[in-house]
């Protein structure tokens, strides 16, 4: 490879790190700024002042480190899809669920990673949070 290529590639291996680096920045700040209060499940009052109307189990309690554990709860709106965001030590994760026509929790499961508090906050539609509890992880 000649000196240009090298350099071009370097150049461009530096910008992709930087880019990289960039969105995890992104991603960090955010996720401190949206980690509020922890607060409890169904009729509390969540972060920005609004009501939870639905109510969320994670079972068991505490859930063992490093495996997964159950998520039940109703007063979703029926058949809506649903977004869970886990807040706990080791990280942030989130990702999809549904209510069925109930308006329950369908097959609900989570991971938990390292030992400590967690918080597990449950959106309709990846917007309005409906639904949180706290919980340990050992």
């Amino acid at each position: 490879m000649n000196n240009a290529r090298r350099a071009t590639a370097h150049s461009f291996l530096a910008l992709l790190e930087a880019m990289l680096i960039a969105s995890m920045l992104v991603v960090l700040v955010a996720g401190t700024a949206m980690a509020g209060k922890p607060t409890s499940s169904g009729g509390k009052k969540g972060g920005g002042g609004t009501t939870l109307t639905a109510t969320v189990v994670v079972a068991p309690s505490p859930v063992p480190a490093y495996s997964t554990f159950t998520i039940t709860g109703c007063g979703y709106k029926p058949n809506a899809g649903l977004q869970f965001n886990l807040y706990a030590p080791g990280g942030t994760a989130v990702w999809g669920g549904m209510a069925d026509a109930n308006g329950c929790l369908v097959n609900g499961s989570g991971w938990a990673n390292a030992a400590g508090s967690a918080r597990l906050d449950v959106l309709e539609g990846s917007i309005t949070k409906v639904a949180s509890i706290s919980f340990t992880i050992r």
